[in-house]
């Protein structure tokens, strides 16, 4: 979905995943292990993919709850929209998953688009 965004060939898309276990909210980016380097290898694999297609792109991780750290991503990287990936929770699993997109959608200033990912099968690439 972000790449039907970008029309200006001076738009750089950045991909986003954060990582929320316990190392990462105790150690932040000094957090290591197998999710840190799952996320790093997946996220460089769709950046050289993206920049083949002669798409501008780069990655970052942020760590912790996800829900802040996204508003520090968009904020530190004077992002101009960020687009979201939602589950489609109801209202318990909303709940319980601490409505991430309400509270970065609330503590930003740019525009939240959300992606609903369908059920049913892998999320379109």
């Amino acid at each position: 979905y972000g790449i039907g965004l970008v029309r200006d060939p001076d738009t750089e898309l950045v991909l986003v995943h954060v990582l929320e276990g316990v190392g990462a909210q105790v150690y932040g980016r000094e957090a290591t292990g197998h999710d840190a380097s799952e996320a790093k290898r997946y996220l460089d694999s769709l950046v050289e993919d993206l920049r083949s297609r002669g798409v501008k792109a780069r990655a970052l991780i942020g760590y912790g709850v996800p829900s802040s750290a996204l508003v520090e991503i968009a904020r530190e990287n004077h992002l101009d929209l960020l687009v979201l990936g939602g589950h489609g929770h109801r209202l318990l699993g909303d709940m319980m998953k601490g409505q991430t997109i309400s509270s970065v959608r609330h503590a930003v200033t740019i525009p939240v688009v959300t992606i609903r990912q369908p059920t049913g099968g892998p999320a379109p690439s």
